[in-house]
């Protein structure tokens, strides 16, 4: 997070919060507790949404005008592909202004955000992205590191938001 924020651009983590660490444990993945993770983390994104200070900043962002739906569609969020040298599936809430680009954990989807999504529109441009190995995008032999995954979120951004990510310094904050 410290090289995208170097870049000028603005990070909102939802890390989990200690509630969620607990359950996790040290095998996030571990199927019996799943739905009891889902839950707590959708909580969590939720009541930190909820946050006057996180509201502030998000209302920074600005709405659109007019209640206008952006991208001459309803407000429905839209499953969407994009070839990246593997088909990155991705789904976009709409929304209009600063984009926010919504990235999984470990073992997480896009799913993950269909709770807080469409809420996120309204105050910006949101997208939420299957990273390769996880949802709908497929890792078609290639890793799924940090690294490659690093390489393929900036041409994600650059092929979907239309350019790098940009931020001003009022809407710069921490999770």
């Amino acid at each position: 997070m410290a090289r995208v924020r170097a870049t000028g651009t603005s990070i909102i983590p939802l890390e989990p919060g200690r509630p969620a660490r607990a359950l996790m444990g040290i095998d996030a993945l571990d199927g019996q507790r799943r739905h009891a993770i889902i839950r707590e983390a959708r909580t969590s994104v939720l009541e930190r949404c909820e946050d006057p200070a996180r509201k502030a900043r998000l209302a920074i962002l600005g709405q659109p005008e007019n209640g206008a739906t952006p991208h001459g569609r309803d407000a429905r969020p839209v499953s969407r592909v994009v070839e990246l040298g593997v088909p990155v599936h991705y789904v976009d809430y709409g929304g209009s202004g600063p984009a926010m680009v919504l990235i999984h954990g470990l073992g997480g989807a896009h799913v993950n955000w269909m709770s807080v999504g469409q809420k996120l529109a309204r105050h910006a441009r949101v997208v939420a992205i299957d990273l390769p190995g996880f949802g709908r995008t497929p890792t078609e032999g290639d890793s799924a590191s940090v690294h490659t995954n690093r390489a393929l979120l900036t041409r994600f951004v650059e092929r979907v938001i239309g350019g790098p990510a940009r931020s001003s310094s009022a809407t710069r904050w921490a999770g």
